[in-house]
């Protein structure tokens, strides 16, 4: 019998996935593990924190490895990738927590114990979206919505050799612009309700 779940959402950059995992942390009472705070366990472990906001799910260039030539290339994200995973990894295997990006649902794709959850909404939803946000006029802010599209699909085929696409393995997809932040989170707060139970039975 599972005692705890993980939460993990994927999201399209302006579908609003941080602020309904928040609200969905708030609602539950339980922690929401986002870029700020796995930064923070990363720097508990005398990394650089700078950097990996830097590497905010995207790769960095690759770099001579001068001490193991034979390796050839690396890049600064292989690092911190290998050092999310663990932090991620962990977590997931002592107290319920909602996990935002990073992979986490591909990460721990071995686990019974997940709900995976993929929060998007149409392009030009998400582009409206980021223009309030940011106070940002229409070509800017397309400009950005592709980039972080292209960017973050990148990371993904990369640190999963491609074979993780988008909407793999995923318990819930959910449309944003339909349901609204509150909605998808009274969705949500359904769906473990019941996969707790589910996981009682077992």
């Amino acid at each position: 019998m599972t005692s705890h779940i993980v939460i993990t959402i994927g999201r399209d950059f302006g579908a609003d996935g941080h602020e309904i995992g928040v609200q969905l942390s708030n609602r539950l009472g339980i922690k929401l593990y986002d870029k700020e705070l796995l930064a923070k366990a990363v720097s508990k472990r005398g990394k650089d924190e700078l950097a990996l906001f830097k590497a905010d799910e995207s790769l960095t260039k690759e770099t001579y490895n001068p001490y193991f030539p034979s390796i050839g290339f690396i890049r600064k994200s292989d690092k911190l990738f290998e050092i999310e995973r663990e932090i991620i990894r962990d977590l997931a295997e002592t107290d319920s927590c909602i996990i935002v990006g990073r992979l986490s649902d591909y990460i721990l794709r071995d686990k019974k114990n997940i709900l995976n959850v993929f929060i998007t909404a149409p392009y030009e939803f998400r582009v409206k979206n980021i223009q309030e946000k940011y106070n940002s006029n229409e070509s800017e802010s397309k400009k950005l919505v592709r980039r972080k599209d292209i960017v973050r699909r990148d990371y993904r085929n990369y640190y999963s050799n491609g074979k993780y696409k988008l909407y793999s393995n995923k318990g819930l997809l959910l449309n944003r612009q339909i349901f609204g932040i509150e909605g998808c989170v009274d969705i949500l707060e359904t769906a473990v309700n019941l996969k707790i139970k589910q996981f009682m039975k077992e």
